[in-house]
């Protein structure tokens, strides 16, 4: 088992994602977020969304804007955070 927790996870399903542990995560900016990677609640710390796949957003906005499914409801979402804005993503 990989006990490493500086990475952030990428996961290929998250058939077998507990909805409400709270896994080691690492802080990285929105910017740096990729496909397959689980958002943790910032609060809670528990996973809240996987990154489905990573929009166009709003030249000059200098947002960071993905489509989610959302591990709560089971709905996709749109995600737009500030790319400079740290966030929380599962690690491994």
């Amino acid at each position: 088992m990989n006990t490493n927790t500086n990475s952030a996870a990428i996961l290929a399903n998250v058939d077998t994602i507990d909805t409400l542990a709270a896994p080691a995560s690492v802080a990285i900016q929105a910017n740096k977020i990729r496909e397959c990677m689980i958002l943790v609640d910032p609060e809670l710390g528990t996973p809240l969304y996987w990154i489905d796949h990573k929009v166009r957003s709003t030249t000059g906005s200098g947002n960071a804007e993905f489509l989610a499914h959302n591990l709560e409801n089971g709905h996709f979402e749109t995600v737009r955070i500030f790319g400079t804005t740290a966030v929380k993503v599962m690690a491994v």
